[in-house]
């Protein structure tokens, strides 16, 4: 069971087998859950901020999308796309407009 959130959901997306959620918060921040002996757990948490800069505090997530089982997209208001994977939890990609960076 999801318990009461802090902040307002901005996005959210279901894994394609149903078993995983995404949850995109106000502040940046995407929650994951898994869906487990017929209840939703949570699993973990990933900042979706900049290092430094005038974003460093973290922007909205306008956008989540899976795009395998265990790998998801994130947009966000300072305009950026990132792919991350459910396995560790780690950025894969980041891109700003015509720019990407292979991490």
């Amino acid at each position: 069971m999801i318990e009461r959130l802090s902040e307002p959901i901005s996005a959210l997306t279901f894994s394609p087998n149903g078993t995983k959620l995404v949850v995109g918060l106000i502040s940046g921040m995407c929650q994951i859950y898994e869906w487990t002996d017929a209840r939703l757990n949570y699993k973990s948490r990933i900042d979706c901020k900049n290092r430094r800069g005038r974003f460093s505090n973290g922007r909205k997530i306008t956008g989540l999308r899976f795009i395998s089982e265990s790998e998801f997209l994130c947009a966000t208001a300072d305009s950026r796309l990132r792919i991350y994977t459910l396995v560790d939890c780690i950025q894969r990609l980041k891109c700003k407009s015509h720019f990407c960076e292979q991490l």
